[in-house]
């Protein structure tokens, strides 16, 4: 555990006792205020949750859970990171049962008990409570001396995940911890584009040294995180040959998060990280389509490994085949071997996994894969289209739609998608007017991002107007038009768009340090 002191100057007047919980067995507290009595009474379990010092803070006690299971809990549930302070070492649990009587002394009241919430107020608790003997334990009055300046234990653990770590946590994931990460990844691109985050994020930078070393830096922020992904490019190297199977040489990562104040939480080895963040980016779209029983993937990287893992972690029962596109058999076979070996699930039964190695005639027979799929995910550094526009707009094409991805290419000279493609897309006269939204729009991650990295969107030569962050599409708040944006989403012609903003990076990161910690994943120091 580390050690903080708290003094006068750290808090408010009308506050400054916060740190002085009346408590002295292993407990939690957090600030008075916003949604955080919602939040302690999801995780306080049957200890009470106790307002202190004239609505000052919040505490319980540690009952039946330690102190990092408690810390754990409030910060998963949202409390914002150095919100969150304890008594007792990670491993302490109360020694009390954590029912209370109050004493007027401490200026009291029970907000919730484990059998009804409601209100005490510490005048109706005196008769029973008069003195420190009538208190329940670990409820101590307040005595007569200031405790200003005094040290108290924080919990603020630092946790260290290697690729090895990161791997076994995304290897494990269960549904409704998918689902837990898509909504932390939705909640982060809801801040960056609708609650005034962009401004706040610094530019990625790239040192480039003479001997062809490159490095990038990307910094980002919330309001409770800080954090920065560096990126390693080797040095050139000779091309693999084509078709050989073997991949280019991975790059090396690493992401740094701390809280707000500075104060470091964790490092994650991040390569791993990237491209499960990118696949969920595209999930977030793909989880509302109607219709997803085939699906084409171009790519046999990483990428292309998430993107079909998470679909038939989340639309299993609703997927037919999937069909992977790619130039090198050998990779191919790779990535088909790696799925089906999952140790920790069957591949589906009822999912044929398919590798297009037509016998002859390979451009009709993509045509034909292409106008039967329901969905495409692009995963590829092409810096050609990967097929025609002309595949999607003949009669037999157009009597159904698609949701289509690209997060593969990411540079100027880079085009998975066809740009006459995306015209026709936003053209309100087009074979596409009918399942378009808002006269033709493609979604992105990031606008700038993709205005100034997305090849195919550069050269489609778009106006703004026709794109549309993912994070304004899911802010359902600000969405007028429900019920349209609903039915493009789940039946019409969606394309999504991504480059990679770094606010991404620190959703995933965060969440999956919450996740090392629950399952004691990592290496963890309660001091940094």
């Amino acid at each position: 555990m580390s050690t903080t002191t708290s003094s006068a100057a750290s808090t408010s007047t009308a506050c400054t006792s916060l740190y002085d919980t009346p408590v002295r067995d292993a407990a939690c507290a957090m600030p008075y205020g916003g949604n955080h009595t919602k939040i302690m009474l999801a995780c306080c379990n049957d200890a009470d949750v106790v307002s202190y010092y004239n609505d000052c803070g919040l505490y319980c006690l540690a009952v039946g859970q330690t102190v990092t299971d408690l810390s754990d809990c409030l910060y998963a549930k949202g409390a914002p990171w150095g919100d969150v302070f304890c008594r007792g070492n990670s491993s302490a649990t109360a020694t009390a049962t954590g029912q209370v009587k109050i004493p007027a002394s401490a200026s009291a009241s029970i907000i919730a008990t484990d059998s009804a919430s409601k209100s005490k107020s510490s005048d109706a608790a005196e008769s029973s409570a008069t003195s420190s003997d009538a208190a329940a334990p670990g409820l101590a009055p307040q005595s007569g001396i200031s405790t200003l300046g005094l040290a108290i234990v924080i919990a603020m653990a630092f946790t260290v995940l290697s690729d090895a770590h990161v791997k076994q946590l995304l290897g494990s994931l269960s549904p409704s911890d998918v689902a837990d990460l898509v909504a932390a990844l939705q909640n982060g691109l809801v801040q960056y584009s609708c609650q005034g985050e962009k401004e706040y994020q610094p530019h990625r930078s790239v040192m480039a040294r003479p001997d062809g070393q490159v490095t990038l830096y990307m910094p980002a922020s919330t309001p409770d995180l800080v954090g920065v992904k560096i990126v390693g490019i080797s040095k050139t190297q000779a091309p693999t040959p084509a078709g050989s199977g073997v991949p280019p040489p991975a790059l090396k990562s690493v992401l740094t998060l701390c809280d707000e104040t500075g104060q470091a939480i964790g490092t994650l080895n991040a390569a791993e990280l990237t491209s499960f963040r990118t696949a969920l980016g595209s999930i977030l779209v793909y989880k509302f389509r109607r219709n997803t029983g085939n699906i084409v993937v171009f790519g046999a990287g990483k990428q292309a490994l998430w993107h079909i893992r998470l679909a038939v972690l989340l639309r299993g029962e609703d997927i037919r085949t999937i069909t992977i596109v790619n130039r090198s058999a050998a990779r191919t076979q790779q990535l088909v071997d790696t799925l089906k070996a999952d140790a920790q699930s069957e591949w589906p039964s009822q999912i044929s996994l398919n590798v297009f190695d037509p016998k002859n005639d390979r451009e009709a027979a993509l045509e034909a894969l292409i106008v039967e799929s329901d969905v495409i995910f692009c995963t590829t550094p092409s810096t050609q289209p990967l097929f025609p526009a002309s595949f999607l707009t003949s009669d037999k094409a157009t009597t159904k739609t698609r949701f289509m991805s690209a997060i593969g290419s990411y540079r100027l000279d880079m085009q998975e998608m066809d740009p006459e493609l995306l015209k026709l897309v936003v053209d309100p006269s087009s074979v596409f007017a009918g399942s378009a939204y808002q006269g033709g729009v493609i979604a992105v991650d990031t606008l700038e991002g993709c205005l100034q990295e997305a090849g195919e969107l550069v050269k489609a030569e778009l106006s703004t107007d026709k794109l549309l962050e993912i994070g304004k599409l899911l802010n359902h708040q600000s969405t007028a038009d429900q019920a349209e944006l609903h039915k493009w989403l789940a039946d019409g012609s969606v394309i999504y768009k991504s480059v990679g903003v770094a606010v991404m990076d620190l959703a995933i990161g965060k969440s999956l340090l919450h996740l090392a910690r629950k399952r004691n994943v990592g290496l963890t120091t309660d001091e940094f």
